[in-house]
């Protein structure tokens, strides 16, 4: 847990500093989301089966280390 909170920290101090990182990575969210708007509903079922199998393979490992 905390290595994730980590690399999220380092992510956020990354786009801090620099302009050009955080300008392409807001305008390729707004492309992801233009996207997933124009095939919706599939889009919105693709994004929920990644954020579950997100989470249970973090629960997966969560419950190995212990």
């Amino acid at each position: 847990m905390t290595r994730a909170i980590g690399i999220i920290v380092m992510a956020g101090g990354f786009l801090a500093i620099s302009p050009n990182l955080r300008q392409d990575a807001f305008r390729t969210a707004l492309r992801t989301e233009s996207f997933l708007d124009s095939h919706s509903p599939y889009s919105y079922l693709v994004v929920t089966a990644v954020i579950v199998g997100t989470a249970i393979l973090l629960a997966r490992s969560v419950a190995e280390k212990r």
